[in-house]
This record gives structure tokens, sequence and C-alpha cells, in this order.
């Protein structure tokens, strides 16, 4: 079955500057959200073709949840600004970014890979299957805890680090889950009450 895609063309928020954070902020809030076929899509264009519009096209529509996510670390002496230009870096390389899950009797391992120009970087996360603590890594690098348990068929995940404000913590959820025909991967992320960010993976042969 074939997927119609409605071209994006978004090219007066990358042609120079917009005048402020806020316009830039105002513009990529207008970048429509991808539905879940379109983002699969545009996926497939860029693994099985190398298309890099498809590329770009998952980025734009991303880069509100870039937003979202960099407001979060505010608070650590880096301008909003920094923040948004290291997340749309790191935006970037997950549209590349390969993830092997390693699963034992007591932890799931995630080792995960992406490369972006030139440059491979590469990050492992462990989770402990009986509800045990464990040190871990966020992808901006903030040393965090994790705390994982099964909710049915999904796995949930609590992650806790330092706040902002010297003494507070911040919690975010992610959970995952497989499709009953067991080829993707989806995982939602959601930081208090803030809408959830959801990624799909689809699994390579």
């Amino acid at each position: 079955m074939t997927t119609a895609i409605t071209t994006l063309d978004h090219d007066l928020t990358l042609k120079g500057p917009v005048g402020s954070l806020d316009a830039y902020i105002q513009a990529v809030g207008a970048i429509p959200v991808l539905s879940k076929e379109d983002e699969f899509a545009l996926a497939h264009r860029f693994r099985d073709e190398e298309d890099l519009q498809a590329a770009r096209e998952l980025v734009m529509a991303h880069l509100r949840f870039v937003v979202h996510i960099a407001k979060g670390y505010t608070g650590y002496g880096l301008p909003l600004a920094d923040l948004i230009q290291e997340g749309n870096v790191g935006m970037m390389k997950a549209v590349k970014e390969t993830i092997v899950a390693t699963q034992f009797d007591e932890q799931i391992v995630f080792a995960m890979t992406d490369t972006f120009g030139g440059m491979t970087t590469e990050r492992t996360v462990t989770y402990d299957l009986n509800g045990k603590t464990m040190q871990n890594k966020a992808a901006m690098g903030a040393a965090s805890e994790t705390v994982t348990s099964w909710d049915g068929e999904k796995l949930v995940t609590i992650w806790t680090s330092e706040g902002a404000i010297f003494g507070t913590k911040k919690e975010r959820t992610e959970t995952r889950w497989l499709s009953e025909a067991g080829n993707e991967l989806s995982v939602s992320m959601v930081r208090g009450d803030n809408p959830a960010i959801v990624f799909v993976f689809d699994k390579v042969k």
C-alpha cells in the first residue's frame, strides 16, 4: 500500500534569522505535526532511498518538541536559544539513530548509535526489570536514576534527575511497547502535565 504524503514547505524558517527567539518558537510551532502514517513513510524514504528531503521534513516537524524539551532545562545557566540549538542537532542525529535492545533475565540494555556530520555517537542505557534503581545518563548527558517495572505488556521507566533549582528533582516517564506483529517499538515520553511525545522505531531484519 502506498501512503500519500503532503509535502511540507517551510523554507522561510531556514533562510535566515527570524528576528527573535519568540519569533522562531512561533514559527516552528506553526509547522503541522505529522500523522503516524506520514512519519513512517518519510522514515522509510530516508532509510531505504536515502532521501534527504524526507529526513528534513522529519526534523522540521519535530522542532516544536525540541523547544518543549529545552524549556525543561532552563535554569542551569545556559540561554534557552543555546539549549534549542543543541536540541536541534540532537534531533538531526536521532533521524539516523539505531537502537539495539538486548534482554537478559533481570535487565534489558538499549545500545543507541547515531551518525551526524561524519561522527558517530554511542550511548548505552540499562534498565533493571525488577524495579532496582539504576544510574544512567539522559540523551543530553544529565546523570539520572531510573526505576523500571512492567505494566502488562508495557515497560515503564521513571527517570529522575536534578532540577534547575538546587535541591529539587524532575521526573519524566518513558513507556515502551511492541506492536502485535513485533516489528515496531513505540516509546512514549511524558514530563509532568505536558502531552506525550511518541517515537516509533521500525524493526530492521
